[in-house]
């Protein structure tokens, strides 16, 4: 029979080894049957060391050919009309978890992957995403090597193009009764087909609503205070709709669907290739935005735009008063490289500052000075990020935070609520003949075993 959904069993060797093939088979129909009640389960962080999330894909929920995904019509995605406006929660909010790919960092920056693992995983849970089962044993492969358990990790087999998930994942937001909701935005690069799939598979994964947002609009180009004042930059009205379309338009657009009350469109850096506002500029609380800052003498255009952008923010307000604007100087580009000190990852105060030890040994940790300043309390930890800064993007652009929702919140209980349980989700068919290809995952100890559920 097929079973979609979501099954949760705690899961160890005792069991699956001593307990006969009829006991093991009556567990999972009372499992299935709990299962068809409800649509979404979580476990918590806590509990047990080493006992990692599973979530598995059938082999036709996702094609294997890149560029030819199935989405999937889960019942509670893609709904209309479109919500009443709720909250757009800031980077700097409590989130539940980090969502980032593990699999694709592993190979193209395996300590980057490391140093955000080990800084974070006393902060949230962290979800990394791999495409398959060749990506999630190179991770646990290094975790090994390294002798590192996060106890917080859970790998996710979710297909994906890139590391770019701030930009392609959905944009969550809240409803006004506090439980969450999602956005998809319009992603219209051919070659990146599985990327666009991922905000309706997260959508699921976290059991939120999953609406459609009609405008092109990548989430590294979207700052917010967490009180109606957004940040983005001109590239994103070209983005949307080129040239033509009016910057009134796309200001009613993200008003009337994400509740900004003040959008400021700012200037991008000129040359830097992505033109995100995360680029240059951070939200650190709801009265204060971080703007960059260069040397004149280094770059005077650049140099001149930043200081028109901080002129403009520095004539806003906020529900608390005016915006607060503080400046930190800008690393150098000279060779190309568009280094930041504003693209970083906030985490239930903890906060992750892109360096440079070699580039900017001096101007990285000025950064961390000024971070550790005006966020008393917070623990702020420097990442290089030299590596992956070459390929253009820094820390924010590779995460996407899933804010908290209200205390009594589905996904925020059943998050805190585990002890140590591992969980499956199943995608797939169970089949009675020993010799199909049915089977399921377990996660236990650090490790994934994998057997046939008809031989047991």
């Amino acid at each position: 029979m097929r079973t979609e959904g979501v099954l949760f069993v705690s899961v160890n060797r005792f069991v699956f080894r001593r307990i006969p093939f009829g006991g093991t088979a009556y567990l999972f129909g009372i499992l299935i049957g709990i299962e068809l009640a409800g649509r979404m389960a979580w476990a918590g962080s806590g509990g047990v060391p080493g006992s990692f999330l599973l979530w598995a894909e059938s082999r036709d929920s996702i094609s294997s050919e890149a560029g030819t995904p199935r989405k999937q019509n889960f019942s509670f995605s893609q709904q209309s009309p479109w919500p009443s406006l709720g909250h757009l929660p800031a980077d700097f909010e409590p989130i539940e978890a980090l969502v980032f790919s593990a699999g694709l960092l592993v190979r193209r920056d395996p300590e980057l992957l490391l140093q955000m693992m080990e800084a974070l995983q006393d902060h949230t849970t962290l979800v990394g995403l791999v495409n398959d089962t060749h990506q999630r044993r190179k991770v646990e492969k290094l975790l090994a090597e390294r002798k590192i358990l996060p106890r917080s990790l859970r790998l996710v087999e979710i297909a994906h193009n890139t590391v770019w998930i701030r930009d392609y994942g959905p944009i969550f937001f809240r409803f006004p009764d506090m439980h969450s909701g999602a956005y998809d935005a319009e992603y219209p690069d051919p070659g990146r087909r599985l990327d666009d799939a991922v905000p309706s598979r997260l959508a699921a994964l976290f059991g939120v609503s999953l609406f459609a947002l009609p405008m092109v609009l990548e989430g590294g180009n979207l700052l917010t205070n967490g009180h109606g004042l957004a940040l983005t930059s001109q590239a994103a009205v070209i983005r949307h709709s080129g040239s033509t379309v009016s910057e009134a338009s796309f200001r009613q657009l993200l008003s009337q669907h994400l509740g900004i009350d003040s959008l400021v469109i700012l200037e991008p850096l000129a040359g830097e290739p992505t033109g995100h506002v995360d680029m240059f500029a951070c939200f650190t609380g709801p009265d204060t935005v971080v703007v960059g800052q260069y040397d004149p003498r280094e770059d005077p255009v650049n140099a001149a735009i930043l200081d028109r952008n901080a002129s403009v923010l520095a004539g806003c307000r906020t529900s608390a008063g005016p915006l607060r604007v503080v400046r930190i100087p800008m690393p150098p580009h000279r060779d190309g490289i568009w280094r930041t000190y504003t693209n970083v990852i906030f985490a239930n105060h903890c906060l992750l500052v892109p360096t440079y030890p070699t580039m900017d040994p001096a101007g990285s940790r000025r950064a961390l000075e000024l971070y550790r300043r005006i966020l008393p309390g917070w623990k702020v930890i420097g990442v290089d990020t030299s590596r992956l800064i070459t390929i253009g993007g820094g820390l924010r652009c590779v995460s996407l935070g899933i804010p908290a929702p209200a205390p009594s919140g589905s996904l925020g209980a059943n998050l805190r609520s585990g002890t140590g349980l591992a969980w499956l989700r199943l995608f797939q068919e169970i089949h009675t003949d020993p010799s199909g290809p049915g089977g399921f995952a377990t996660a236990f100890g650090g490790s994934w075993d994998l057997f046939q559920a008809a031989n047991r």
